[in-house]
């Protein structure tokens, strides 16, 4: 090699130098001339970067979901028991029951449910409507409910209504796997004969009177005044047991002579 083209030696800082390697490469990414800078993607922000990512719930069902028919009033079973009637007013008599009947929640929401529980087997509610007749039935609506399970109810149903008494039929009405049952529940009374002044008992599911039932101790309390004043009359304490209302306590005064004297008639 020719001495005259010799590069003179150069000594050279190895800190320094590797200063200005690190200053050139920051430099450059600053300005986005370095390659990771021209190669990478944008950044989310820490903020949105640990964010979930929003997901939207896809049905993969394309069949719509049918909604519950709505209840015919009358429907089938209704019409095939009035078909039996001959009468044509009582015919219309017990159409009109239906329609107070199942209009009774628009007065006692409380009753919504027990109500389109009953309208689904109509034929029973036809046995409850048709037993005693009213005039007016709208006075259906001051009927009562009293639970006795899921399943099971007293309908304390409003026949008439009169000056100082309500006239009731009590029924228990009982849902089963495929269908429904009513039955009358009787009331046990006492009454005595205005001639001989002897007591007997009777029984039946029709009252006249004033009634409260307390369902937490299944007890159904009944009073009848004789007349306005309430210096006669009758009143009894029944207990639901086994279906049945039956009989603990019974009062009575028979005599309208002024004066109120309840005596004790049953247990003696």
């Amino acid at each position: 090699m020719n001495p005259k083209f010799a590069l003179p030696m150069v000594r050279v800082n190895p800190k320094k130098l590797l200063g200005k390697i690190i200053a050139i490469a920051w430099l450059g990414s600053v300005i986005g001339c370095s390659p990771a800078a021209q190669n990478s993607t944008e950044v989310p922000s820490p903020s949105t970067q640990n964010s979930p990512v929003p997901t939207t719930s896809v049905s993969t069902s394309t069949q719509p979901q049918a909604s519950p028919s709505p209840l015919t009033i009358p429907d089938e079973k209704f019409n095939a028991q009035l078909n039996n009637v001959k009468d044509t007013v009582l015919k219309d008599q017990y159409l009109a029951a239906l329609k107070a009947f199942a209009d009774i929640p628009k007065e006692r929401p409380e009753y919504q449910a027990i109500v389109a529980k009953m309208l689904h087997h109509q034929d029973r509610v036809f046995e409850m409507l048709s037993d005693c007749e009213s005039e007016d039935p709208a006075v259906i609506q001051r009927s009562e409910f009293y639970k006795i399970s899921d399943q099971q109810f007293i309908f304390q149903r409003v026949c008439f209504l009169a000056a100082y008494n309500v006239s009731y039929a009590f029924f228990l009405y009982t849902e089963t796997p495929t269908d429904a049952q009513v039955k009358p529940l009787k009331i046990t009374t006492y009454r005595q004969d205005e001639n001989t002044k002897e007591i007997s008992k009777e029984d039946s599911h029709l009252f006249a009177g004033l009634a409260k039932y307390d369902e937490k101790n299944q007890e159904l309390s009944l009073i009848s005044k004789y007349r306005g004043i309430g210096d006669c009359g009758i009143s009894g304490k029944y207990q639901f047991q086994n279906n049945e209302l039956v009989l603990q306590e019974f009062l009575a005064d028979f005599e309208c002579d002024g004066k109120i004297e309840f005596n004790k008639v049953y247990p003696q």
